[in-house]
């Protein structure tokens, strides 16, 4: 009976893999409307946002961006520069329906998405490389573009 009293008197725990769940899907929400507000038309809303993570190492004259995307192709995967930015985009698709086969649990995301990395000054599409390898994208491009000299204008 003391045992009883004594768990009673302590905080509940949360299973942490639910707030986990909670937090994504509050951030996931959160995401979503501010992408329908701020997304152009000419863009699909995404639905999906891969994660990311930005390499700077002091040894190495580039930086790393690695994304996330598995089970996706690399034919399936947009890379473009656009007003300075590197846009990742593309649209992961589910598994065909069946009617056989039912979801019990869905936590995997599908569709389009879309990520912007603000890229150095000067850099240009000739600098980036990408691989692609085990569902994760890896984009290289210098830590800075060449140097500009300063231009001399004549006064007249």
């Amino acid at each position: 009976m003391g045992v009883t009293q004594q768990s009673r008197k302590q905080p509940r725990m949360h299973n942490a893999d639910h707030i986990y769940r909670l937090i994504d899907h509050a951030l996931a929400t959160r995401y979503n409307s501010e992408s329908q507000r701020s997304s152009p038309e000419s863009h699909p809303v995404p639905t999906m946002r891969p994660r990311m993570e930005l390499c700077d190492s002091s040894e190495s004259p580039n930086l790393t961006a690695t994304f996330e995307l598995p089970g996706m192709k690399k034919e399936e995967i947009a890379i473009q520069i656009c007003q300075g930015y590197l846009v990742i985009s593309g649209d992961r698709r589910p598994p065909e329906p069946s009617d056989t086969t039912t979801y019990p649990v869905e936590e995997i995301k599908y569709g389009p998405f879309r990520r912007a990395v603000q890229l150095p000054r000067g850099v240009d599409g000739s600098q980036i490389t990408a691989s692609m390898n085990d569902g994760l994208l890896v984009v290289s491009y210098p830590r800075s573009g060449p140097a500009e000299e300063p231009q001399r204008i004549q006064v007249v």
